[in-house]
């Protein structure tokens, strides 16, 4: 693997790290990515987290496991983050039984019946995450490390290759 050149590598974390850990997952990556569901108590330990993150972390909140529409739980917790000054992400990444039926058929969720609709979340964030990286980089000067991390609470019901 360090022979290889990736433009993204990504680390699932165990749930709720401690503060150094934070402060040293922050200080090892061009954009931290800290996903949440779109209810109080996940987004309230969210808060909790975010508040040991060095000042100068470029971050942003993820909506996961958002409802699909007709639902609006995932607009309203993007308005109430940005509303409390959260960098967040635009769009959340919407939960669909296409990610149980992956996990079960042991398959990428795009392979399975209504998993492409799933996985153009993924390919949309991975749009906006490129974005802001590069603009990061570019504001500072620098050249991206070309690595992106992914803090995670749990393990995900995903299979991205």
């Amino acid at each position: 693997m360090r022979s290889q050149s990736f433009e993204f590598i990504i680390f699932d974390t165990p749930a709720r790290p401690n503060d150094v850990e934070v402060e040293e997952l922050a200080s090892g990556c061009d954009l931290l990515i800290v996903p949440t569901p779109p209810d109080l108590l996940s987004m309230d330990a969210m808060a909790l987290m975010a508040k040991s993150l060095p000042e100068d972390t470029n971050w942003r909140v993820l909506l996961t496991m958002v409802p699909p529409p007709p639902q609006k739980d995932g607009l309203e917790a993007i308005k109430a983050l940005k509303t409390q000054g959260y960098p967040v992400f635009s769009r959340g990444i919407r939960f669909y039984k296409a990610y149980k039926d992956a996990v079960t058929s042991g398959v990428p969720v795009y392979k399975v019946r209504g998993g492409k609709v799933a996985w153009r979340d993924w390919t949309e964030l991975k749009v906006d995450t490129r974005f802001i990286i590069c603009t990061a980089v570019a504001s500072t000067g620098g050249t991206p490390a070309t690595h992106c991390l992914l803090y995670l609470r749990a393990s995900a019901v995903l299979n991205i290759h």
